[in-house]
């Protein structure tokens, strides 16, 4: 069998990293989850910087990889 690698991250403690510090405006996995499933199905691309700073409180992450910011 081929072995398996624990996550950095618990689900529970992703959330709770997302949703970080308070912020009424961070949304957890949940609604991560419910957005991802709704670009997944939408009939046109949405690039990364329109919907990531939903995720981050309504500006991205300054950690994020150059490849998904635009150019």
């Amino acid at each position: 069998m081929g072995s398996t690698t624990k996550p950095p991250f618990s689900y529970d403690e992703l959330d709770e990293y997302l949703r970080g510090g308070g912020h009424h405006d961070a949304v957890g996995m949940s609604a991560i989850d419910g957005l991802i499933a709704a670009l997944v199905a939408a009939p046109v691309f949405v690039h990364p910087d329109e919907w990531l700073p939903l995720i981050f409180g309504g500006r991205l992450n300054q950690s994020l990889p150059p490849s998904l910011l635009r150019s």
